[in-house]
């Protein structure tokens, strides 16, 4: 029995284990996670739950081998979720929104975007590259709608798309930066 084999330290046996859950693996990890970094890392803690799993299966039980590996890597990807969705709760309630920074964005002496105010014409257009590399076209326009001082709203309404939306891509923003 392979298992056993892999269990007994044969390095052979394990490969071939882990090549044939590979495609489960990438599945899940392909399934939850769209970022290619955090992919990468899915991938080698799901390789290293699969090692886990293969070293403590005890196969005097009633469960398969392939229910008791899918069961301990589906956990792993539900604990990777609550983590991110705990730090993205986290980064929500410690990020500020300009009005809670002191910033009026219906006051006449604050409605130009915070970084007219720079020296640097350049600076402001490095920034707008690197933005507009990692924003997509919609995020891109409510960003700036936003810096203007639209309310979601107003965004939505200039747009044409529902404040769900606005909300929507102005959370992907806050991820991506």
């Amino acid at each position: 029995m392979l298992i056993k084999a892999a269990q007994g330290g044969d390095e052979e046996a394990f490969n071939s284990l882990l090549a044939s859950y590979q495609p489960l693996i990438q599945s899940l990890a392909n399934r939850y996670f769209l970022r290619s970094e955090e992919r990468e890392d899915l991938v080698q803690e799901l390789q290293i739950a699969f090692y886990k799993a293969v070293r403590v299966f005890n196969g005097e039980r009633d469960t398969a081998f392939a229910s008791y590996a899918k069961t301990s890597l589906q956990r792993v990807v539900i604990d990777k979720i609550r983590a991110n969705e705990t730090d993205k709760r986290k980064i929500q309630h410690e990020t500020l929104t300009f009005d809670e920074a002191g910033h009026q964005p219906n006051d006449a002496a604050n409605t130009e975007a915070p970084y007219k105010s720079w020296e640097s014409d350049e600076e402001k257009q490095k920034l707008d590259e690197k933005l507009r590399d990692i924003l997509s076209d919609l995020e891109w326009e409510v960003l700036q709608a936003r810096l203007e001082g639209l309310s979601y709203s107003k965004i939505g309404q200039k747009l044409g798309i529902s404040v769900k939306s606005v909300d929507n891509a102005l959370q992907r923003v806050k991820q991506k930066l």
